[in-house]
């Protein structure tokens, strides 16, 4: 929502330096106070509540306008070429679809060795962004959604380093995983295995090894991985942030967004340097990233019909004889109030009903029942929250 009070004149709040974006389109900057915000065309602070558009019911633009809502998130690809953009939107261009790719274990990512991509994902941008380039109701362009970059693997199965050392010699990784992990070791193999303490003899065991799914965490390898994760996410980030800042130079760049598994720690501090925006699944509970990282942060997927919310019986906050749906509500009005409070959020996506874990829940969070009425568990509260959500935040300077 738009702080009622917010006015061109109130720039002076926000430090000069901190400004990213083209004056007459969305921006972000940051106050004297530290909170950051996102600022629209005619520079009015704006805590941004989105709805992922192509949900399954999708609300009318009238009913997310009364709801508080007042943008959209378009992940999902659209065929037509040209559709309406009367309402602000995040678009995903998905940069890593097609081209080289590495989908291995639990890696899902371009080969960003292979300049091959590059040149794909430079196309699929230009074709993307090309109707748009002056268009004010655009809020930034976002290049990828759902990457999984095999960072921290369950069961200890092989995380990235090993999945690329792992992969057909058809992949530029391949080659490039190779001579950098031995660059580490004086160009040896057995030093490589010795430091990584492993029985290692040649190359090919160690794929058999990954196709096992038999990953490897002694502290040599893990401090190898380390630093090859750095170098993918270094050079993914510098070939991106460069080729959206030179292709769309008025827009915000939105940096891409995880999947579901772990997200490197080292991933915040390149895209705060590549990118103008970082986009972040929100995590019930998590720690608020502005702790660590200072730079604007866009939150996907909120929402309190989540079982980490309702599922949990009554605590010691709770009214004892509290039904499911009043429990989830009042941690949902928590959840949000830290959403809130958090300096870096300047905007958020309430979660699609279409995930298959939220599809297949006790509580849907459908904003419209399959009569086309609203589901007014979620949107009584929602409408009292956004509309004060703005002002709440200013309060934090």
């Amino acid at each position: 929502m738009i702080l009622d009070t917010a006015a061109p004149m109130a720039l002076h709040r926000f430090k000069p330096e901190s400004f990213k974006g083209a004056p007459g389109f969305y921006r972000v900057a940051q106050t004297v106070g530290g909170s950051w915000w996102l600022l629209d065309p005619q520079s009015r602070p704006v805590f941004a509540a989105a709805l992922m558009e192509g949900d399954e019911q999708e609300p009318s633009e009238l009913q997310a306008r009364e709801w508080g809502f007042c943008a959209r998130v378009r992940g999902k690809e659209r065929r037509e070429e040209a559709v309406s953009l009367s309402i602000p939107r995040v678009v995903t261009l998905h940069l890593s679809e097609g081209g080289p790719v590495i989908h291995s274990g639990g890696a899902r990512l371009p080969d960003v060795f292979d300049p091959r991509w590059r040149h794909h994902a430079q196309e699929r941008a230009q074709r993307g962004c090309a109707p748009w380039l002056e268009d004010p109701d655009i809020i930034g362009w976002r290049s990828d959604d759902s990457l999984d970059w095999a960072w921290s693997e369950p069961e200890r199965r092989p995380t990235l380093l090993q999945l690329c050392l792992s992969l057909e010699p058809s992949h530029a990784a391949y080659h490039a995983a190779w001579e950098f992990v031995l660059a580490l070791h004086e160009g040896s193999f057995e030093r490589m295995a010795a430091a990584w303490q492993v029985p290692l003899t040649n190359k090919e065991m160690l794929r058999s090894w990954t196709q096992e799914e038999r990953g490897i965490d002694s502290p040599g390898y893990q401090a190898d991985h380390r630093l090859w994760s750095e170098q993918f996410i270094r050079r993914y980030c510098a070939s991106v942030g460069t080729l959206l800042r030179d292709l769309v130079p008025a827009h915000l760049r939105f940096g891409p967004l995880s999947g579901k598994g772990p997200e490197p720690e080292l991933l915040a501090n390149h895209v705060t340097l590549a990118f103008d925006v970082r986009s972040v699944r929100w995590v019930p509970g998590a720690t608020p990233v502005a702790e660590s990282v200072d730079g604007p942060v866009w939150r996907e997927g909120f929402t309190w019909a989540t079982e980490k919310l309702y599922g949990p019986e009554p605590g010691p906050d709770d009214l004892p004889d509290a039904t499911r749906v009043e429990r989830m509500l009042r941690r949902g009005r928590m959840e949000f109030a830290r959403l809130v409070q958090d300096r870096s959020t300047i905007g958020w996506t309430w979660a699609p009903s279409d995930e298959p874990l939220l599809a297949k829940a006790p509580f849907s969070s459908r904003l419209l029942r399959s009569d086309g009425t609203p589901a007014y568990e979620h949107t009584d509260q929602l409408t009292h929250l956004n509309v004060r959500a703005a002002e709440r935040r200013d309060l934090l300077g």
